[in-house]
């Protein structure tokens, strides 16, 4: 059976839309007659309204220019005015001209009247307003005096005065004294109020209409004023302006100089049909109106009239044509039932298992890309909706990028269902978000099309990068912890030999035969070599977090303001600092001669990035580190923090570099001219101190080392400003028990302290300090070692104090190890003495200590 839908008959469907057509025409034909009809009879009432109202404004013009002209030729003026200006009788109040002048204001209507003399001075007045003739009347006055001609003012406003009015100038002409001439001996001047009879004779319209209106208006500068009162808005009159550019505005056409008839927007908004005429010898122009709607609105019930009739019609055969159709088509759709059942369940199925997918899927054209359907879950999580998405091809959601890829993967052999990757997709609000596409080739309403399901991946691959961060960041803190032990272990082995080697050169260099130029110059190039090394294993301590520090409460602020001179010094003129220091800064427990080795680090290391000059920028602020920044930074724990940051215009470094950049003996620098152990010593330092340190750079763009130090709630303290006093050599008999596993270092200080006027007994080993302290009678310090094999140097401490209750101890030692101090802060009481030392340092820690 044919399950295709039957085509529509074609002969009566044609004879029925023939007829349809032909009855539309026919009403469109008497709707355009009966428009035109309307529309010519509406222009020719609105031309003879404004031919009307231009002739009476014009009328009521002329009567008051007569007016002015019967007051200008009176031969009162002569016989009483003239006396009445030019006398000078205090006691002349021309009360019979005021009853004159007030006899005038009410036979003509006037609001004001008022008499000025030649010099513009009000002599009589009469009405209700003021005195004054205003700034506005002046040059008209002028002009009426020099002229002898009546003149009539345009509508307007005093500044101060809310009374709109205008002004009829009559020239007091007299024969002058002695001839036959006449000449202007002042000035009548008669207020108008339009709104008692100029406005209601505008505003007046023959026949009752619901919108229809006349407007007077004139042209001031780039703008069309209202004149009139408005029927739809009141109180504009002189205030309500549009420019004369907008050539829709019948008022502003009329003023440009148009006439006749227009369709356009009047100052409601409102679509109008108006007539524009000028009135004559003014520069007022009137504009006779009435909305469109109310011009069309009788032939509304005509039209409907006529296509209700229509469409009546219409339906009526329509109806009948579809009543045959019906019963014919009534047996093809029994026999389609079955077929169409089975192809709605086929859909009720898809819908469901397409629409109720928790991914977002979508069908699409593979010839054309435009999407043919989209599911609920493609809708909110693009954010496009249904509408927008069929408006659209796969190429608007993909980045500009990934399109070339996109068309080669469409042009794909057709196949089942295939896994195409991940690709970049963008959501409406522009989020890029990375999606997992899984296709399956189908035919869709007769079309080749694809369906795509879309996992959208973006927070599993966020989650892997940030994964992939931290296990970098991880290694790093791992590779820098191993190398740091490494450089600990050397530098405190390596401190006993130069403990030996600078010990004896002190020494050597304190004999007669240091006298010798050869002898002496040898010997104290041995100290510096010595001094040297020194300072080498000092920053490899660092490093390693193995030196000792000296715990104070200080604020950051301050170290950098004692540091501001130093740092001109070895900055240089060619590089400008700047500093940008918090006001409330908070304090922080540290080393203060530690963070000045910090500073220093960061401030050469900057300089030496800047060889050609730059800006050199020092910022301290408090930050909070939360939970967020912690799982991107190894090693950070969330809470308030105390942030130093130095930044200069350098020339920056790239990632490989920002990696390996606080690896001790790294550098970028050329031969000869770094160790390679400044950053790496302000890496170590700022450990220990339980801090953070980041770099951020981009070549060419400079270089930000960023240090974040815990913040403590505490006040910073004071520093000291009195000197120590200079320790004294023992003068009384005072023994030091020495214990040092090293042979070589323990006999040099036996050495030194000797000839320091101190006895001292030496120890190889714990076991045998002990068996010295039990037998000796007194013994005032112990000076031991931290690090030695069976027994620490504290256990040996300990033990020994239990023989002799008030010994005084001193811990020496290449680093502490945690053995007398935590994370290499000394515990309180606790004296140290750090390796290598020279033969005058121990002689005065010894003394401090004895008298400590």
């Amino acid at each position: 059976m044919d399950s295709r839908p039957r085509s529509f008959p074609r002969a009566p469907f044609l004879v029925f839309l023939l007829l349809a057509l032909g009855i539309v025409v026919a009403g469109g034909m008497i709707f355009r007659h009966e428009t035109t009809r309307a529309r010519k009879a509406t222009e020719e009432h609105l031309s003879s309204i404004a031919d009307l109202k231009a002739a009476q404004i014009a009328n009521w013009r002329r009567e008051r220019i007569r007016n002015a002209e019967s007051i200008a030729s009176n031969p009162l003026n002569s016989l009483r005015i003239r006396p009445f200006l030019e006398s000078t009788s205090p006691g002349d109040r021309g009360d019979d001209l005021r009853d004159w002048m007030e006899s005038w204001r009410k036979t003509h209507g006037y609001h004001d009247v008022v008499l000025l003399d030649r010099d513009r001075r009000v002599r009589l007045s009469v009405g209700s307003s003021p005195p004054f003739i205003g700034a506005y009347a002046s040059p008209n006055v002028e002009e009426a005096l020099r002229s002898g001609r009546p003149t009539l003012s345009d509508i307007h406003r005093l500044s101060g005065w809310d009374f709109i009015h205008m002004d009829l100038y009559a020239p007091l002409l007299s024969t002058a004294r002695g001839g036959k001439q006449k000449e202007s001996i002042g000035v009548m001047m008669s207020r108008i109020d339009p709104a008692r009879f100029l406005f209601p004779e505008i505003s007046s319209w023959p026949v009752p209409s619901r919108t229809a209106e006349t407007l007077l208006v004139r042209r001031d500068g780039d703008n069309v004023v209202f004149l009139n009162e408005l029927r739809h808005r009141k109180g504009t009159i002189l205030s309500l302006r549009f420019p004369v550019s907008d050539s829709r505005l019948p008022a502003a056409a009329a003023v440009m100089g148009r006439q006749g008839i227009m369709e356009g927007i009047d100052y409601r908004g409102l679509p109008v049909v108006a007539a524009l005429r000028p009135i004559p010898d003014s520069g007022w122009y009137i504009v006779a109106k009435v909305d469109r709607d109310e011009v069309l609105a009788p032939l509304r019930v005509r039209t409907l009239v006529i296509s209700s009739a229509t469409g009546l019609l219409v339906l009526l055969t329509g109806l009948g044509f579809l009543l045959w159709w019906k019963r014919n088509e009534a047996r093809h759709f029994r026999t389609m039932y079955a077929a169409e059942e089975a192809r709605r369940e086929s859909e009720r199925i898809y819908k469901e298992l397409f629409e109720n997918n928790p991914n977002p899927m979508w069908v699409y054209d593979r010839d054309t890309l435009r999407f043919l359907a989209v599911n609920d879950v493609a809708v909110s999580h693009y954010g496009y909706s249904r509408e927008e998405f069929l408006g659209m091809t796969i190429e608007n959601i993909r980045s500009p990028a990934d399109v070339p890829a996109l068309r080669e993967s469409v042009r794909d052999v057709p196949g089942t269902i295939r896994k195409v990757g991940t690709w970049k997709h963008l959501r409406k609000n522009g989020e890029v978000i990375d999606a997992e596409i899984t296709t399956h080739d189908l035919e869709f309403a007769g079309r080749p099309a694809r369906l795509v399901l879309a996992t959208d991946v973006t927070e599993r691959k966020r989650a892997e990068a940030e994964r992939d961060a931290l296990e970098r960041q991880l290694a790093l803190a791992q590779r820098m912890e191993s190398i740091g032990r490494l450089a600990g272990g050397v530098a405190h082995d390596f401190n006993n030999m130069l403990v030996v080697i600078l010990g004896h050169a002190e020494l050597l260099l304190n004999r007669p035969a240091a006298a010798d130029p050869t002898v002496g110059e040898s010997l104290r190039e041995i100290r510096k070599a010595g001094e040297r090394a020194a300072n080498l294993t000092r920053q490899l301590l660092a490093f390693g977090r193995k030196q000792v520090l000296e715990i104070k409460t200080i604020d950051l602020n301050r170290v950098i303001a004692g540091l501001k001179g130093m740092l001109s010094r070895l900055i240089g003129e060619s590089i400008e600092v700047t500093t940008h220091l918090a006001p409330d800064l908070a304090s922080v427990n540290a080393d203060p001669f530690q963070i000045e080795q910090i500073l220093l680090n960061l401030c050469i290391n900057a300089r030496d990035a800047m060889p050609d000059g730059g800006r050199l920028t020092i910022e301290t602020t408090n930050v909070s580190l939360d939970e967020e920044y912690a799982k991107s930074h190894a090693g950070v724990r969330p809470g308030p923090y105390t942030m130093l940051a130095v930044s200069d215009t350098g020339s920056g470094m790239d990632a490989e570099t920002a990696g390996k950049i606080f690896e001790p003996f790294y550098t970028t620098k050329e031969k000869g001219k770094g160790t390679g152990l400044g950053l790496s010593t302000v890496y170590g330092i700022v450990k220990q101190h339980g801090g953070s340190i980041w770099v951020y750079s981009e070549p060419g763009r400079g270089t930000t080392f960023k240090v974040y130090l815990p913040g403590v709630d505490e006040p910073a303290e004071e520093e000291e400003t009195t000197p120590r006093a200079s320790v004294r050599a023992s003068r009384e008999p005072e023994t030091v028990l020495v214990v040092e596993d090293d042979e070589s270092v323990h006999d040099l200080v036996r050495r030194i302290l000797s000839g320091a006027g101190y006895e001292a007994l030496v120890a190889r080993s714990g076991h045998e300090a002990l068996a010295l302290a039990k037998e000796a009678k007194a013994i005032h310090l112990l000076l031991t070692d931290v690090i030695m094999p069976e027994m620490s140097g504290r256990v040996v401490a300990e033990k020994v104090a239990a023989f002799h209750p008030g010994v005084k101890i001193l811990y020496m030692s290449g680093y502490t190890d945690d053995v007398v101090a935590h994370h290499g802060i000394l515990e309180e009481g606790v004296h140290f003495l750090q390796k290598p030392f020279t033969s005058h340092s121990l002689a005065n820690k010894v003394r401090e200590v004895l008298e400590g």
